[in-house]
């Protein structure tokens, strides 16, 4: 079952990130402050499971992804900021305006350096993208108390220290710290596993290392979620037939997030993943709950065609 504290949004999370953003754009601080504060203290989580309070802090602070528009996305940040810090100025106890300052600073860090190598990035967006980092970082060591026991500010610093290539001993540190006092909130474990990873300061055996361990702390109260969504970060399209990725661990956790979050993002995910792994009898029973309503963004991610080749494959077998 999904935890029991918790209270559940029927709602997907880029529309949660796009409701808080439209509060704040129309200066409803008060309603963003009291939203966010109750996503906290009831522990809300949108139907796929996400936390609301991560959904919400996302959308105020426009999160970027790689593949990003990283000039335009520059200009929005820039033109957000300012109401940042007006609810910063108007509810100056708010534990996330103290927050959301350094957290959209970062993200500013990220739209001047880009998403290339770094070997591709100019003198000039190196210099922008480390004043900024720093500064964001300033911000989070100076925090209240309030906001430095946020499990957004562990999210945020993560996010932050990863930028700055901090040591893997001053970042575990600080997972550490956050996971302890949130174990179930999976931001912080997404964070803080980018660092592990290959094309940032680990190895693929050290990442693996990572999950197995996040999987060890987390494996009473959730089984093998942890395993599902944190390969899932590291998704390709072989991780099944190289070996790299146990399927019976991957689905023990794509089955549990399904039970604890029968959502319709989550079964295509499933659904996806069995095909992948060419495991037939599952896929089969997860396309009947499909049917003819796929997520085809999710199923893209595979390949165009992959949604018509797995039903193609559940028809011939």
């Amino acid at each position: 079952m999904a935890l029991a504290n918790a209270a559940l949004r029927e709602a997907s999370f880029d529309s949660e990130a796009e409701r808080y953003e439209a509060l704040l754009i129309k200066k409803q601080y008060q309603l963003v402050d009291n939203a966010l504060q109750r996503a906290l203290d009831q522990q809300e989580r949108l139907s796929g499971g996400l936390p609301v309070l991560n959904a919400g802090m996302a959308g105020l602070t426009k999160d970027l992804h790689s593949g990003c528009d990283c000039i335009k996305n520059a200009e929005v940040l820039r033109k957000k900021l300012p109401y940042l810090l007006e609810w910063r100025k108007r509810m100056p106890k708010s534990p996330f305006a103290e927050i959301a300052v350094p957290r959209l600073r970062s993200n500013l860090a990220w739209s001047y350096r880009g998403y290339g190598y770094a070997n591709t990035v100019s003198n000039q967006a190196w210099q922008a993208f480390r004043d900024e980092m720093t500064v964001a970082q300033k911000m989070l060591l100076e925090a209240s108390p309030a906001a430095r026991s946020n499990p957004e500010w562990y999210v945020t610093m993560l996010k932050v220290q990863l930028g700055l290539g901090v040591s893997e001993k001053e970042f575990r540190a600080v997972y550490d710290e956050g996971q302890q006092r949130y174990p179930d909130y999976y931001p912080i474990y997404k964070n803080a596993a980018i660092y592990f990873t290959e094309r940032w300061f680990g190895s693929n055996a050290k990442y693996k290392q990572f999950v197995d361990d996040a999987v060890a702390r987390t494996r009473a109260k959730l089984g093998e979620t942890l395993f599902a969504k944190l390969h899932d970060l590291e998704y390709s399209d072989d991780m099944f037939r190289s070996g790299e990725v146990d399927w019976p661990r991957m689905k023990a956790g794509l089955e549990r997030i399904q039970a604890d979050y029968p959502d319709r993002y989550n079964l295509n995910v499933y659904a996806r993943y069995a095909c992948q792994a060419a495991d037939w009898p599952t896929l089969r029973k997860l396309m009947v709950k499909v049917g003819n309503n796929p997520d085809k963004k999710e199923w893209d991610r595979t390949g165009p065609n992959f949604y018509d080749f797995c039903v193609s494959a559940v028809a011939r077998t």
